[in-house]
């Protein structure tokens, strides 16, 4: 792939550190307008039109409109965890625009077709940074989780259930299809008319295609000026847009689930807190990581917190919505082999010698407390909701109940 590793964005001949996300924070969900009003944003703009060829009604609909819908899908989103806020939108137009500079160098009799094809498809190579490795939820102003942001649905815009994000690190989240999410987002994001517009051009939509699809194989002139985009030629035009100056703002709902959810992942990684074990309190289950409510009070006890294991337990449901999905209070059952056929129907196995009733949250996305490193699934557990295991009871207790002879 074609980047930069840098933590810092240019401004004139001095380098500004931005400000790089904290777990637990919440950041606002801004329109295109606020997050490109800057006066660097406009001047880069005016370099734009041009070399663009394009007159300005349509310099608006081929690149006004994709880079505006750009930003309201990135947002302040880091390229990678540890760059700075506003990192993917800024490095992206800046490769963009020198992209297309060169383009433009190299081949100056190109037309305004094949500029607005390369500067698309240059702009675009790292937006699957906004699905890939990291889960985005949709808050309210206090940090309670309204809904799991979709990028497939839409920008965040249009998915504003609360006014604001929190990043949730997943290093292994969609990462063996990075390639086809970067095309299928790319084209959500594209214009019609521009996107038609290429494609009516075989050689042209194949060059865009090229890029989009990391094929090294590719021999095309888009891919040819992309990969001089880490050598020293690609410098120019000087590119100085603006660090964020977003505050991060804090999570009052969530800030002791936050504490409770770094603590967790810290122990499991160093062997302090067991899993799948007889007497683990973490298990990996068929639906998902399954932490039991014991934990909580262990935490607590661990920090001498002047709160109660309950309201950790609620602030860290709060975090990833889990009451909304019923995935808090979930119900676990331990099972050691032997046979019981009473419970067939309910557990769905025949070898039964005990059942330790055990309750909990239940995370469905295992890697945020495991990473890449996800545990087997434990054959001696089975996690079902409180309602579902009612239902199941009922069902069971009417196959066995005595039928009456009339």
């Amino acid at each position: 792939m074609f980047r930069v590793d840098s933590m810092f964005i240019s401004k004139g001949n001095e380098t500004i550190k931005g400000v790089v996300y904290e777990d637990g924070k919440l950041l606002p969900i801004l329109p295109s307008a606020k997050l490109l009003a800057a006066r660097q944003y406009q001047y880069f703009f005016e370099q734009l039109r041009q070399l663009s060829r394009l007159p300005e009604e349509h310099f608006q609909i081929h690149y006004f409109e994709l880079i505006s819908k750009f930003a309201e899908y990135v947002q302040l989103l880091p390229r990678k965890s540890g760059e700075v806020l506003g990192s993917l939108l800024n490095l992206s137009l800046e490769r963009a625009l020198r992209a297309l500079f060169h383009f433009a160098e190299e081949y100056p009799e190109a037309g305004a077709l094949e500029r607005a094809a390369l500067f698309s498809a240059a702009l675009l190579v790292d937006i699957a940074e906004i699905a890939v490795g990291q889960k985005i939820m949709i808050t309210d102003q206090e940090g309670r989780a309204q809904v799991e942001w979709q990028p497939f649905s839409g920008p965040m815009t249009l998915q504003d259930n609360g006014g604001f994000y929190r990043l949730i690190p997943l290093s292994n989240h969609l990462q063996r299809t990075q390639r086809s999410v970067r095309l299928l987002l790319a084209r959500q994001i594209m214009p019609n008319e521009l996107f038609f517009w290429i494609a009516q051009f075989p050689e042209i939509f194949a060059e865009w295609l090229e890029v989009l699809e990391d094929d090294e194989g590719g021999g095309g002139r888009f891919r040819k000026i992309l990969q001089l985009y880490e050598t020293p030629v690609f410098t120019s035009p000087k590119v100085n847009l603006p660090a964020s100056d977003v505050p991060l703002q804090n999570s009052p709902a969530t800030e002791y689930g936050e504490m409770f959810l770094r603590w967790l992942r810290q122990a499991i990684a160093n062997g302090e807190i067991t899993v799948n074990q007889a007497d683990s309190n973490v298990f990996m289950t068929q639906d998902g990581a399954f932490v039991d409510k014991a934990l909580f009070k262990q935490f607590v006890a661990t920090f001498n917190l002047s709160t109660s294991p309950l309201v950790v337990y609620a602030q860290f449901g709060e975090l990833f919505g889990l009451k909304r999905t019923s995935s808090l209070d979930y119900r676990v059952d331990q099972i050691t082999a032997k046979n019981n056929s009473v419970l067939k129907n309910f557990l769905g196995q025949t070898n039964i010698e005990a059942i330790k009733a055990r309750e909990g949250a239940l995370l469905t996305a295992a890697g945020i407390l495991f990473g890449s490193s996800v545990p087997a699934v434990a054959e001696s557990i089975r996690a079902v909701s409180q309602a579902r295991r009612l239902s199941l009871l009922n069902l069971s207790a009417q196959k066995n109940a005595p039928k009456h002879r009339m």
